[in-house]
């Protein structure tokens, strides 16, 4: 009997250990999300911002720019587009449609600017007049490795907010309200 329980006792401490380590590795930590101002960006943000805290426990500052953000990513993470990013590639080769171009831009910017390309959100963003092309969030690989799981929790708002949903959440934004809206948004989803 005194057997059992030792054995009961080593392995309920195993699991505490395994369980707590893992759910942990981004409780108290922050996080800062770079978005322009524009509505679009706003309700993605919340949307990114209440899903990272609700599954990590990470804090997320969302840290609005007035300057165009370019191809670069100036804090943790940000939202950016594809057509940007081929904008601030050194080379010329575009694809010919919107998955190899994000293709190319995901494998140019992890080689030469160690920003990681997630799976992009499903909409197209504004990048010049005329000029949509997919909405993607974009981390640096410093990061990824301080918040381990964090791509994993980013890239299941992978095609999940397409441009219907997206016009759909600007309406129901038009009265402030952006944080109650994004949690509405994740609780019809089921994800948090």
């Amino acid at each position: 009997m005194r057997q059992k329980t030792t054995l009961l006792f080593i392995a309920s401490l195993f699991l505490l250990l395994t369980f707590t380590s893992t759910s942990y590795s981004c409780v108290g930590r922050i996080l800062n999300l770079t978005v322009n101002e524009s509505p679009e960006q706003q309700i993605v943000a919340h949307i990114m911002a209440t899903y990272i805290t609700e599954r990590t426990g990470t804090t997320v500052n969302i840290v609005n720019s007035t300057e165009a953000l370019g191809a670069e990513c100036p804090t943790d993470i940000c939202i950016n587009y594809v057509n940007t990013g081929l904008s601030g590639m050194s080379s010329d080769n575009q694809g010919g449609d919107e998955q190899e171009n994000y293709s190319l831009v995901k494998e140019y910017y992890i080689e030469n600017e160690n920003l990681v390309w997630l799976k992009p959100f499903g909409y197209k963003g504004p990048v010049k007049q005329g000029d949509a092309s997919l909405a993607v969030p974009v981390a640096n690989r410093e990061s990824l490795a301080k918040f381990p799981v964090l791509d994993r929790v980013i890239n299941k708002l992978g095609d999940l907010i397409d441009d219907s949903s997206l016009e759909q959440l600007l309406q129901q934004t038009e009265n402030g309200d952006a944080e109650g809206v994004a949690k509405d948004f994740l609780k019809t989803k089921n994800l948090i």
